[in-house]
């Protein structure tokens, strides 16, 4: 797929719902991390089984969660807004995601002089 195609997926915010799945990657990263196990080791084993996800795979090849937000935080937070945004205004709840959506957008906050493309 070029980046000229586009996959209508449901209404403006939709996409931005696949964001999230980066950040719970993320977090079971920290998570991991917290007890001692390996962030990549996690990565590369949550692939084998019903875990598996784009995002985890992008840790093992980057080595860390943090890496991972390093090369994509811009655009985990511009998703994560985006769709807070539009649920907020069409009154639809996030669910489980409600509770992680303020410390997402504080950790993946672009700094000065950076921004996206």
């Amino acid at each position: 797929m070029n980046v000229a195609t586009r996959l209508h997926v449901g209404i403006v915010g939709t996409g931005e719902m696949g964001g999230c799945n980066i950040e719970l990657a993320v977090e079971a990263c920290r998570l991991a991390a917290s007890v001692g196990i390996d962030e990549a080791t996690l990565a590369r084993t949550l692939h084998t089984g019903s875990g598996q996800s784009y995002s985890l795979d992008l840790v093992a090849a980057l080595g860390s969660a943090k890496q991972l937000l390093g090369s994509a935080g811009y655009f985990v937070h511009k998703d994560v807004a985006v769709a807070s945004d539009v649920a907020a205004e069409i009154g639809v709840s996030l669910g489980t995601f409600a509770g992680p959506v303020t410390p997402v957008l504080q950790r993946t906050r672009p700094t000065t002089g950076m921004e996206g493309p």
